[in-house]
């Protein structure tokens, strides 16, 4: 998966931004660790909005 994100013999910058898009949708189905976030549905949209900006 992580090499349909980012090229993997691409710059480190982007491989290492893939991996944290990943970790914030993993961080996205569990809203007990930043519950000030608000409801699961609000969690998935912040933890999209935020992959996809670190995707460009």
């Amino acid at each position: 998966m992580m090499s349909l994100l980012a090229d993997p013999d691409g710059p480190p910058t982007e491989q290492f931004q893939a991996w944290l898009a990943v970790i914030s949708l993993l961080i996205g189905t569990m809203p007990f660790i930043v519950p000030s976030l608000g409801d699961q549905e609000r969690t998935d949209d912040i933890s999209l909005a935020v992959a996809k900006k670190l995707l460009g």
